[in-house]
């Protein structure tokens, strides 16, 4: 028997029409709704650095390099956002806030500030101009953009004046010629200009630093009380949003402490008890035969020696041995020392521990042991330093 073709119903047509609709409908708004969440999204700043990431040292430069992606899919290392427009800097604070957050940097500002400043770096515009300050009659940079500041035309006016040269527009009596600059594209002297001009606004005058370089701690903090102090690198990056859309910031800091511990800052003990000494501060003592001090989370990158600070006064502490392990309270000395006191009055003395390379982060257990197997009287530690 020949099959007869099946009739649909209109009805059935017709939910299935609405049931179809309906699901385009939530795939539109899902897919509008996805769409709005990836503009909202605040940019994705991240800051890679060298060297070791939680120490810095006197003069030692740290490499780093900044890499910025916003929503829409652009990025620095891509070449598709301006890295004119990231603010980086590097500030050094006697106390980190808890909650320290970069502040928002104007995008466009800096836009201008950049190819401009590039550009006056390799000139020889600084062996007369400076940006601010200074006792010679040739004007600052800050001085001409307060000058033309509003100024509509003053851009192409300055970019004219670069390239052509001139006098008399700031002395009059004839003794100072700026000379002409014909190495200077059009394009770049107004690029020379607008940096000039932006110069008018103080947060334009920060010593702003390219995405990718090397920066240099000064600082020498040798002494427990100044453990708090840190160099903060930042990062921050405003996204150019579309039409109606909210502005979002994405920020990034890094922050590099003395290389210097103190007890005060251990995150465990066994076996040893703190003491006040006279003059000396706190100290812990090893009271049990292996009594340790931990510290959880020290970088040890870059670091080949170990300076345990400690009392010498011999008529309390009767000396013993220091051994340092890491990650594990029973794994082998990474390295050890014996060491006796032998002065009479108050004073601390440096116990110097040699290490092998080793990168990244570790526990450290740091074990103040008798002589002997003597319980007690072992070594009061007030402190530890990292060398290079």
């Amino acid at each position: 028997m020949d099959s007869v073709p099946s009739r649909t119903r209109p009805g059935s047509v017709l939910a299935v029409r609405s049931a179809v609709a309906v699901i385009v409908a939530a795939l539109i708004v899902s897919t509008a709704s996805a769409e709005g969440q990836q503009k909202s999204a605040v940019p994705l700043v991240t800051i890679h650095t060298g060297g070791n990431k939680m120490f810095f040292w006197p003069d030692q430069p740290i490499d780093y390099q900044i890499v910025v992606s916003d929503a829409e899919g652009r990025d620095t290392l891509a070449g598709t956002i301006d890295p004119h427009r990231v603010a980086v800097a590097f500030d050094h604070v006697d106390e980190l806030p808890k909650t320290f957050a970069p502040p928002v940097v104007n995008g466009d500002l800096l836009a201008r500030l950049g190819p401009g400043k590039e550009l006056v770096a390799r000139s020889n515009c600084p062996i007369c101009h400076t940006v601010e300050g200074g006792t010679r009659r040739i004007p600052t940079f800050k001085a001409i953009a307060e000058r033309f500041k509003g100024a509509d035309t003053a851009a192409d006016y300055l970019a004219t004046k670069i390239i052509s040269g001139g006098s008399g527009s700031w002395i009059t009596d004839g003794t100072a010629l700026m000379p002409p600059h014909p190495e200077f594209t059009p394009a770049e002297g107004r690029a020379l200009a607008l940096y000039i001009l932006a110069l008018g606004n103080p947060e334009a005058r920060k010593n702003w630093l390219p995405i990718r370089g090397t920066v240099t701690p000064t600082s020498d903090a040798t002494e427990a009380a100044k453990t708090q102090e840190r160099y903060v690198l930042w990062a921050s990056y405003t996204d150019q949003s579309v039409k109606g859309t909210e502005k979002k910031t994405g920020i990034a800091v890094v922050a590099w402490r003395p290389a210097l511990l103190s007890v005060t800052e251990r995150t465990g003990t066994d076996g040893v008890e703190p003491v006040s000494l006279p003059k000396l501060g706190l100290a812990l003592v090893g009271v049990q035969p292996r009594g340790f001090i931990q510290f959880t989370g020290i970088d040890l990158t870059d670091v080949r020696q170990l300076v345990f600070v400690v009392s010498d006064l011999a008529s309390v502490w009767a000396g013993g041995r220091i051994e340092l392990r890491i990650d594990d309270i029973l794994s082998e000395p990474l390295g050890q020392t014996a060491f006796m006191p032998r002065s009479n009055k108050p004073s601390l003395v440096d116990v110097p521990i040699s290490i092998p390379a080793t990168p990244g982060r570790h526990d450290l257990f740091v074990y103040l042991r008798g002589l002997r197997g003597e319980k007690k009287g072992t070594i009061a530690l007030t402190s530890i330093k990292f060398l290079r």
